[in-house]
This record gives C-alpha cells, sequence and structure tokens, in this order.
C-alpha cells in the first residue's frame, strides 16, 4: 500500500505542479481566441462540471469516439453509504480504493452575468475607448488648421491727424490698410493643412485597430482563463480525494506520517493553483470591462468556438496584403507628402508680402478733402526664409527615412510573429491528431486492464492525470496559436491606449 500511494504521490506531484506553475505563469495578454459555448446539458463542452456541487462528480467516457470540442474525460467518483470511496469505470465496474474520512469538496464556480461574442466587441471597443476619442479630436484641430490657412489677413482701420496746432486743426481723417499676401502663398498653406488631416486619418485608422485587437485579446484572455479555471476545478477535486484517502489510511497506520503530508501539500497547492485561475479569469474580466467601458464587476461567458483552426496562413501572400493594408505605412507615406507640402510652403513664405493704405483726409486750411494711398515692399535682404527651407528639407530626408524603417519594422514583427504561428499551429495540430488521442487511449487501455485485473485503480488514476496535462497544455497551445493568428490579421499593432 505504501508503495502505491508513493506512485500516486509522485503522479501528482507532476501533475499538480505543472497546474500551479502553468497558472501562475498564465499572465499574459492574449490575441483573439473564441470558445465553445458552455451549458450543463451540452454533450460536447471543455468541462461536465457545471456547478461541481457534493454529489456531482466528472464523468469519464474512454469507449467514444475523440470529440470536436474541448471534452475532458476524468473517471467518475462516488461515494456509498459506508464512506468508501471508489473509481467507476466505463463498463460500471466498482473497485473500492480507500476509506474516505471527509466529504466531497464542494467548489462554487464564478458564474458569468453576460455572455458576448468577439462580434460584439470588434461593435463596442472604439466606442468607449477615450484613446480614439483623442486622436479623431486631433483630427478635428487639423481640419480647422485647413480652414484658418486660406484665411486672407484682415484690413485695419484707425484715425490719423496731422499738422494740428492750438489754432489750426491741420488734417484729420481715417486710415485704412491691407496686408496682400499672394494667392500662391495662401494655397501652400492650405496643402500642408490638406495633408496633415489626410495623415492624421491614417493615424486614426491605426488607432482604432490598436483598439479592436486590445479588446479581442482581452476577450480571449477571459475565454481561455475561464476554460482553465473549469480544469482547475476538476483537479482540485481529484486532489481533495486523494487526501481523504491518505487522511484514512494514515489514521489506520497505514501510511506514514510524510505519506500524509506529501498528499496534504499537492491538495493545498492544487488550491493555490485553483485560487490563481480564478483570480485570472476575474482579472481578464475586469480588464475586458475597462476597455468596453462597463462595470469591472461584470463577469464575461465567450460564446464564440477556438477549436477548429482556419486555414493556413501563406507567409509570401500574407506579408504582401499587410504591407498593403498597413495603416501605420500608410500614415508614414502620408507624412512624406506632407513634408513635401511643407517644403513648397516654406519656398513660397520667401515671396514678398505687399502693404498697402489708402487715407481719407479733412484739411482745415483749404477747406478740401485729401486722399492718399501708399504701398510698402519689403526687401529680401536678410531673411529669405532660408533656415526654414533648410529644415523643412530635413524633415523632407527624415520622412523617407521612416517609411524604410517602418518597413523593416514591419518585417521583423512578421517573421516573429509568423514562425510563433508555425510553430503553435504545428502544436495545436500534434495535439488533436494525436497527442489528445493516445492520452485518451491511454485512458481507455487502463480502464480495460482495470477491468482484467492487470491494472489498479491509481495507475488508471495516472493515465487520467496525464490527460489532464495534455489539455493543459492543449489549451496553451492554442492561445498562442490565436494570438499569433489574430496579431497577424490585425496588421500587427496593439496598445490601443498609446497615442503619438
Amino acid at each position: 500500500m505504501m508503495v502505491v500511494n508513493k506512485v500516486l504521490l509522485a503522479t501528482l506531484a507532476f501533475g499538480f505542479t505543472l497546474s500551479v506553475t502553468q497558472a501562475q505563469t498564465e499572465r499574459t495578454d492574449v490575441r483573439r481566441v473564441a470558445n465553445d459555448h458552455y451549458t450543463a446539458t451540452s454533450p460536447v463542452t471543455l468541462f461536465n462540471v457545471p456547478s461541481l456541487p457534493a454529489s456531482v462528480q466528472p464523468s469519464f467516457d474512454v469507449t467514444s469516439a475523440p470529440p470536436s470540442a474541448i471534452l475532458l474525460p476524468t473517471a467518475n467518483v462516488t461515494r456509498s453509504n459506508n464512506t468508501e470511496l471508489a473509481l467507476i469505470t466505463p463498463n460500471g465496474l466498482t473497485t473500492p480504493v480507500v476509506q474516505a474520512s471527509s466529504t466531497a469538496l464542494s467548489i462554487t464556480l464564478p458564474t458569468a452575468t453576460e455572455t458576448i461574442t468577439f462580434a460584439t466587441i470588434r461593435e463596442n471597443a472604439v466606442k468607449s475607448n477615450p484613446a480614439y476619442a483623442y486622436v479623431y479630436r486631433q483630427r478635428q484641430a487639423l481640419n480647422g488648421d485647413r480652414v484658418q490657412a486660406g484665411l486672407p489677413s484682415n484690413p485695419t482701420i484707425g484715425y490719423n491727424g496731422e499738422e494740428m496746432n492750438g489754432d489750426n486743426a491741420g488734417k484729420q481723417g481715417v486710415e485704412l490698410t491691407q496686408k496682400i499676401v499672394p494667392k500662391y502663398k495662401r494655397d501652400a498653406r492650405v496643402d500642408v493643412a490638406r495633408k496633415e488631416h489626410a495623415a492624421a486619418g491614417w493615424q486614426l485608422d491605426t488607432q482604432r485597430q490598436k483598439i479592436i485587437n486590445d479588446a479581442l485579446l482581452a476577450g480571449c484572455r477571459v475565454a481561455i482563463a475561464e476554460q482553465k479555471l473549469k480544469l482547475f476545478a476538476e483537479m482540485l477535486q481529484i486532489a481533495k480525494q486523494i487526501f481523504d484517502a491518505n487522511t484514512s489510511l494514515y489514521e489506520n497506520g497505514s501510511i506514514t506520517k510524510a505519506d500524509y503530508l506529501d498528499s496534504k501539500i499537492q491538495f493545498s497547492r492544487t488550491q493555490i493553483a485553483f485560487g490563481d485561475a480564478e483570480i485570472e479569469y476575474r482579472a481578464a474580466c475586469k480588464m475586458l470591462s475597462v476597455l468596453l467601458g462597463k462595470p469591472v464587476e461584470a463577469l464575461y461567458h465567450i460564446d464564440d468556438t477556438i477549436d477548429k483552426l482556419p486555414g493556413e496562413f501563406i507567409a509570401e501572400h500574407l506579408f504582401v496584403e499587410i504591407i498593403a493594408s498597413s495603416s501605420e505605412l500608410r500614415e508614414a507615406n502620408a507624412k512624406i507628402a506632407t513634408a513635401q507640402a511643407k517644403l513648397r510652403r516654406e519656398m513660397a513664405e520667401a515671396g514678398i508680402d505687399f502693404d498697402t493704405s489708402a487715407a481719407l483726409m479733412w484739411n482745415a486750411d483749404t477747406r478740401e478733402t485729401e486722399v492718399s494711398v501708399g504701398v510698402a515692399i519689403p526687401l529680401k535682404i536678410f531673411d529669405r526664409n532660408q533656415g526654414n527651407i533648410q529644415r523643412a528639407k530635413a524633415e523632407l530626408a527624415a520622412a523617407c527615412d521612416n517609411v524604410r524603417r517602418q518597413e523593416m519594422v514591419l518585417s521583423q514583427k512578421f517573421q516573429k510573429m509568423f514562425a510563433s504561428y508555425l510553430t503553435a499551429r504545428s502544436r495545436v495540430t500534434a495535439y488533436e491528431t494525436s497527442i489528445l488521442a493516445d492520452a485518451k487511449e491511454s485512458c481507455r487501455i487502463a480502464a480495460a486492464s482495470m477491468k482484467n485485473g492487470e491494472y489498479s485503480a491509481v495507475q488508471q488514476f495516472i493515465a487520467q492525470q496525464t490527460l489532464y496535462s495534455v489539455r493543459i497544455e492543449y489549451l496553451n497551445s492554442l492561445q498562442e496559436f490565436w494570438n499569433a493568428h489574430f496579431m497577424l490579421e490585425g496588421a500587427l499593432v496593439s496598445d490601443g491606449l498609446e497615442v503619438k
């Protein structure tokens, strides 16, 4: 019996340590993922534990074909009137294991208050995001610059008095002055404002895509966290059952205190893993609530699917599409046009403005009305706007370099993300085509061998624990795949709350 429990504890140490480590490291944002809608009556669900009351135990079916969704088969555990803990095999054979010393663990899972889809997230992400409103208002301000740049200067009117003394009223009248700015100057200024307004439009598109990507990633995080929480709930049930069994054995003197404490430690570590998974789920829901502008107390269920992989991307075609559709790259090219317009404006500013004036005067001596006009032309001897022209030329060269830099950044991001995409897709495919099936076959063989007396219940549990570990690894690989997939689909942009 002590040998059997040593094997069992070693199995729990491997499986539950992996669970704790993965629960503690799953703290990164995920890219767009979906999840099968979970209902208590659906035969194709991640875990068959709707509320996990004390009387309900995980189900185990090794005779059916591999499901299309994420199904976690486990051994059915029941408790008879004499508190004997037994494992139920698929054919109904009950094999006593140990005497349990306590009741089954009752786990209360957080209840989702709202069911949403990724389509809903797409529709609502931009509406409540202040970063998008900020960039939009900035673009409106540039539209005001465009209007202002084309307006001519205002005339001025004033009083003028000359040759006045105590005995003579002299000349008195009004004077009107007007600065004449050539039309080519005003057109150049308007052109700059138009180009800046166009570039801001591409920046607004980039910001919109960033915000949508962030919201989808938050939704994906919720979907994966919800599934893992249910998985850790089942693992905690099993750890509690084993701890109860070892408690009974220790009280009967069948195992040492060290063996009892080992099982207690593994149960405590699994409790920590479950607690971390719940914290992760609630934190993911709060992040999604913030991005959608909803109360942070809301808990979500994502009503979409993730287990069916879309068609595989072709690297060459996808990169061309990203380059052609990238709003970041289009914004960089629009800034070249803006820099060119600024250079033309500064060269136009080197031209001459005219100052004109007209005066209507009453001459008290001659009792006549006099009219005078004047024109002033500046002499461009020192200031020919050469400094601003030099600056505009440098800004144009910098804008051209920035386009090449942006292309390199996109290429670098693409190569890195596409490598992650291929790696994750390969792992997911391997799990779906062989590893998951092998783990399920191992459970089937263990059940059949147990029926023939070749396997113990502990050996069957080891096969079941392996399936749990494989399911966790599959979820992690699936999450990495969708992260890479939707980053590639979303033009490799994120951080929607950051603005330039």
